[in-house]
């Protein structure tokens, strides 16, 4: 065996382990840093809702891992450094000389290599170059796993509701998938137009939004059933009768061709018709439907003349209802927008505009209490103190609830109750105020509210102009003028405005927001 072999031969081995040593004292360290690092991501879940902590902290765990892998490799010392590890043991620099000297084998490199391989006979490589660990290691790693199972086992409230909250976004996404399957259906089962499609699509993603702010398997369900609700009514209806149109306009094309059609057959084209006419609620459509039906009756035919009629018509409710699927859809998302988007102005008007009529009987309408006030012989009171409509309103308080107080100041003698005074008054309105308020007593059945005979309410002795400031007299008499009128229960008045508003709601295209909405309000109204 040559001098060069031998001496390599040492040197490789003493690499392997200075190697061996490296790779253990760093990988210990990347130990410590992947256990931290998922200690710290189940500390972070104790107090924000993270339910994919032990996922994230396993997965930071591995990718310390791989980095100490990495910088360990890089820490490998190299065939000249080992040279230097191993004369820093006392060989003065024998090994490094005599591997720089390999290949040569002159007189002097063979002297040397000899005297190089008899010094390292001598040395024993694992006494020579230990494996040091120091207990503060174990210590910091023992730590380490302590405070990551620790974390990890303690229960809390935030990871309850990391959990529900994943649990939810689980079921909001079996919701998406079976609003996608409803719409590939109907895709499948329709002949839709490019328009029809988007329209579909914008419906989905509006749907897909909601499922997003539910907080609740409640709140899913409604925004499933309204998807469902407006499928039926923007999409499968129309459809459903465009199809029937269609056919209903083969079987007229074939009567006016001169297609012989028994007199049951055509009676059924004539039902169809007129049963189409119904869902579209098209009054001429039903008049020739029912026209048709006449002229089988009297003469066991249809004439030309009416079957061209037919024909027209059912083709100018295909076109029309063609393009009204695609305005429909479209209203999924940018109608109710406009009118939805209109709910910080129209529901505020609700309560504002109310205001309107209400908070003007404060400052105007209270003058024809003031007025009456100076009939019936009270003076002072024509500016209701601060209190709009409390006085001779029985007990609304403000405007009904508004809790808006305002004050008015005025004076006035006469009977015509056109005082002049100023007066105003603030509320809140639509959510402009605080969520939560403070409980109110409810009206009592027993209130009662006075409502005057119109024919009473005569303003023939009222001057000057609506808001503006005017005179009022006030004389003394020993008889009091009082209008006559009805006294009716307050839960009736609002029983009979409740039952017009469902009514008139009922009757008209509005959101399903919307609606519920106006039955928010009376829910609210009538407790």
């Amino acid at each position: 065996m040559s001098q060069d072999h031998i001496i390599l031969q040492f040197i490789k081995k003493v690499r392997k382990r200075l190697c061996r040593n490296i790779f253990v004292q760093t990988m210990l360290w990347a130990l410590f840093a992947g256990m931290t690092a998922w200690g710290l991501f189940n500390f972070i879940a104790l107090f924000v809702p993270f339910y994919a902590a032990v996922f994230y902290g396993f997965l930071a765990f591995i990718v310390c891992q791989i980095v100490g892998i990495v910088i360990a490799i890089k820490r490998y010392p190299s065939m000249k450094k080992t040279t230097i590890q191993i004369d820093s043991r006392g060989l003065k620099e024998r090994v490094t000389t005599a591997y720089e000297l390999s290949g040569k084998n002159d007189l002097c490199s063979q002297l040397q290599k000899n005297d190089t391989i008899e010094n390292i006979r001598g040395i024993k490589i694992r006494k020579s170059f230990p494996l040091n660990i120091k207990k503060r290691m174990y210590l910091i790693l023992f730590g380490a796993l302590i405070f990551t199972v620790t974390t990890a086992m303690i229960p809390s409230k935030t990871k309850q509701e990391a959990r529900e909250i994943h649990n939810l976004q689980e079921q909001i996404e079996e919701k998406e998938e079976a609003l996608e399957a409803m719409v590939e259906e109907i895709k499948e089962n329709y002949n839709l137009t490019d328009e029809q499609a988007e329209a579909l699509e914008n419906l989905l993603n509006d749907a897909k939004e909601e499922l997003q702010n539910a907080t609740g398997q409640e709140d899913m369900d409604k925004v499933e059933e309204r998807f469902e609700t407006k499928l039926e009514q923007q999409f499968i209806d129309p459809l459903e009768n465009q199809k029937e149109a269609e056919a209903i306009e083969n079987s007229l094309q074939n009567m006016l061709e001169g297609n012989n059609l028994t007199q049951e057959e055509q009676q059924a084209v004539a039902e169809q018709l007129e049963q189409l006419a119904q869902n579209a609620q098209d009054q001429h459509m039903q008049e020739i439907a029912q026209q048709m039906q006449q002229e089988l009756q009297q003469n066991g035919e249809i004439s030309s003349e009416t079957l061209g009629q037919a024909q027209q018509q059912v083709q100018q409710y295909i076109e029309d209802n063609q393009g009204q699927i695609g305005q429909q859809g479209q209203q999924g998302q940018q109608g109710q927008q406009g009118q939805e988007g209109q709910q910080g102005q129209q529901g505020q008007q609700g309560q504002e505009g109310q205001q309107g009529q209400q908070g003007q009987q404060g400052q105007e309408g209270q003058q024809g209490q003031q007025g009456q006030q100076g009939q019936q012989g009270q003076q002072g009171q024509e500016g209701q103190q601060g209190q709009q409509g409390q006085q001779g309103q029985q007990g609304q308080q403000g405007q009904q609830g508004q809790q808006g107080q305002g004050s008015g100041e005025g004076s006035g003698d006469g009977q015509s109750g056109n005082n002049s005074g100023t007066g105003g008054g603030g509320g809140t309105g639509w959510y402009d105020g605080s969520q939560y308020g403070e409980e109110m007593e409810g009206n009592s059945g027993g209130e009662r509210i006075m409502i005057p005979d119109e024919d009473m309410m005569s303003d023939e002795n009222l001057t000057g102009q609506a808001n503006a400031n005017g005179q009022s007299y006030l004389t003394e008499s020993d008889q009091v003028a009082t209008w006559s009128g009805e006294s009716v229960s307050y839960d009736q008045v609002i029983g009979n405005y409740t039952n017009q508003a469902y009514t008139n709601m009922e009757s008209s295209n509005i959101p399903d927001s919307m609606k519920d909405l106006v039955i928010d309000y009376f829910t609210e109204l009538n407790e």
